[in-house]
């Protein structure tokens, strides 16, 4: 009895493990990001310092400009806060809508039915089948009139 529990709980978990793997993917990003970026700009002890010159690096000064006044134009509408902290306010309103969206996507794809081949697909797949099959046998029957006996594979 307690062996049959086991295998269960196995199939169980071996049926689930891609939506195991998935999750534990996207929440061990989710948390990194929140530590380490999203939690320092909350409280306010995030230190920025450019680590490249903007000079070199063209298309990536301008996408940290792009976001930056992305930001700063809605942080505009905030007030109140220190910058950092209304960024930080900002970005995790983005992230968690983001994933919010995100999960509800991902456990709607996997608890919806994916549905089976309509019986009409069926029926003209065996159709043409048949006709496939009866032209073979006609051709097959040309070949023995023609050559009669010669033919091993009959």
């Amino acid at each position: 009895m307690l062996v049959e529990k086991e295998k269960k709980v196995c199939i169980k978990l071996g049926a689930n493990s891609v939506m195991i793997l998935l999750f534990a993917i996207i929440s061990s990003i989710y948390s990194v990001y929140l530590t380490t970026y999203l939690l320092k700009l909350l409280t306010n002890t995030y230190e920025y310092e450019m680590r490249y010159h903007p000079e070199d690096m063209p298309v990536l000064a301008q996408l940290v400009r792009f976001s930056n006044n992305m930001v700063s134009a809605i942080l505009t509408k905030l007030g109140g806060q220190d910058y950092q902290q209304n960024k930080g306010i900002v970005l995790g309103a983005i992230l968690h809508w983001l994933l919010f969206w995100l999960l509800v996507s991902i456990i709607r794809c996997i608890f919806t039915d994916p549905g089976t081949v309509p019986k009409e697909w069926n029926d003209q797949t065996e159709q043409e089948i048949n006709k496939c099959f009866e032209i073979e046998q006609q051709i097959f029957q040309k070949m023995r009139n023609e050559y009669g006996a010669c033919l091993l594979y009959t």
